[in-house]
């Protein structure tokens, strides 16, 4: 989170940093982010809710690889019958067709 929201060098900091991704103050303090989200649930990694908004308590999450993955930009959305959800989430929807984990 750090390494890539500061360090240049970091290979996604262009998707992070370099694009105004930050981390919250008083997250550079790891005892107050611990505090805030405690150890992380096996199987899960931390997932900021707004993809556009910044690593903080009201915008991060622990969430599983599939929710990251429903989280992200580069998905398609679609919209029918007033619902908008991603290809991956039509498909199971309507098709019964289970995708990712």
């Amino acid at each position: 989170m750090m390494d890539r929201c500061y360090r240049e060098r970091n290979r996604s900091f262009q998707y992070y940093g370099g694009r105004g991704i930050y981390v919250a103050d008083e997250w550079h303090d790891f005892s107050v982010f611990l505090a805030d989200m405690g150890r992380a649930p096996e199987g899960m990694s931390l997932d900021r809710i707004d993809g556009d908004g910044p690593y903080s308590k009201q915008n991060c999450r622990w969430a599983t690889a599939k929710l990251q993955n429903r989280n992200s930009n580069r998905n398609i959305m679609v919209a029918r019958d007033g619902l908008i959800m991603c290809v991956a989430e039509w498909a199971e929807l309507l098709c019964g067709i289970v995708t990712g984990k």
